[in-house]
């Protein structure tokens, strides 16, 4: 049940931010088709990197999966609050020069983004191994679900709720992942 509640965790909260993103990027990048592309972009690029980085930190699995859910809950409040505030300084500067922007925005939470997922796979894979494409299964399943409830969310509450709720899956989930103790395969 943790592991379900885990990946699922992580395809919520994925699909929350990105398309909570893209409604925020419109007006500063002055168009859905850019921010869909732009957001779209540098989400699949720097969770990527993320990915890649998460293998390389000097933390335990569950270090690495508590530090990048808790920084992806920050930034992503963090982000509710200050994006607004950026793009209104920002609004007169060169097109060009605002997507290198939005990219950059982007940079930080979509690495963050990137390391819980293989990281979680690669501690599950250690003792339960059988379960791994359960994960990429319950993943997919929440990502496709919550690219419709974040719209219906945020009709309800707005775009700054969709974030917040996002803050709060990826915290759950990398607690519930965190408090799984896992026990490695003995090699006997």
């Amino acid at each position: 049940g943790r592991m379900i509640t885990y990946f699922s965790a992580l395809g919520l909260g994925f699909m929350f931010i990105e398309v909570a993103m893209m409604q925020k990027f419109v007006l500063f990048l002055g168009h859905p088709s850019y921010s869909i592309s732009v957001v779209l972009a540098g989400l699949l690029l720097f969770s990527g990197i993320g990915s890649f980085i998460a293998g390389k930190l000097p933390f335990s699995p569950r270090g690495t999966i508590m530090i990048s859910t808790i920084g992806v809950a920050l930034v992503t409040i963090l982000y509710a609050f200050m994006l607004p505030l950026l793009f209104d300084a920002l609004i007169a500067a060169p097109h060009t020069l605002r997507i290198i922007l939005a990219l950059a925005l982007i940079a930080p939470i979509g690495a963050l983004m990137g390391m819980p997922f293989p990281t979680g796979l690669a501690h599950v894979n250690k003792a339960a191994g059988s379960f791994v494409p359960w994960a990429f299964g319950v993943n997919g399943v929440a990502g496709v679900v919550s690219s419709v409830l974040s719209i219906i969310l945020a009709m309800i509450g707005g775009f700054n709720f969709v974030f917040f709720l996002a803050a709060a899956i990826y915290v759950i989930g990398g607690y519930v992942m965190y408090s799984l103790s896992i026990k490695e395969p003995s090699d006997a």
